[in-house]
């Protein structure tokens, strides 16, 4: 099945949770849209857990400014670990296979020092 609502990449980190809940966004669910600020090296999630399972597919298509900044996007899996793909050119449109069964959230990390603007659709 289809379901489009974030990326995940090869690279893996552990997340400092009590930093991430403090901010997050919501996505408009008759659009699958969103449009927010994320100031710099901030993290943002996604203000609901999605489930996902094996070969479902999740796309994210993103466009940012100022397209100089350094944006990590990606989803946290069940187990806390965080698969993102960086983006530091403005843009980020990204197609992946999910290979495990689990919640996971829409996270956007702003390794800049500044404020950037994140719009795009799921």
């Amino acid at each position: 099945s289809a379901l489009l609502i974030g990326l995940l990449g090869i690279t893996g980190s552990a997340v400092d949770k009590e930093n991430l809940q403090a901010t997050s966004f919501s996505v408009q669910r008759a659009t699958n849209q969103f449009n927010f600020k994320i100031p710099g090296n901030t993290w943002m999630k996604a203000d609901k857990m999605i489930s996902l399972a094996p070969k479902d597919s999740v796309n994210i298509n993103v466009s940012y400014a100022p397209g100089s900044a350094s944006l990590d996007f990606g989803l946290i899996d069940s187990n806390g670990i965080y698969h993102y793909i960086n983006a530091t050119d403005g843009s980020v449109n990204h197609t992946i296979q999910i290979d495990e069964w689990g919640n996971y959230t829409l996270v956007i990390r702003n390794n800049s020092s500044y404020t950037v603007n994140v719009s795009g659709f799921l």
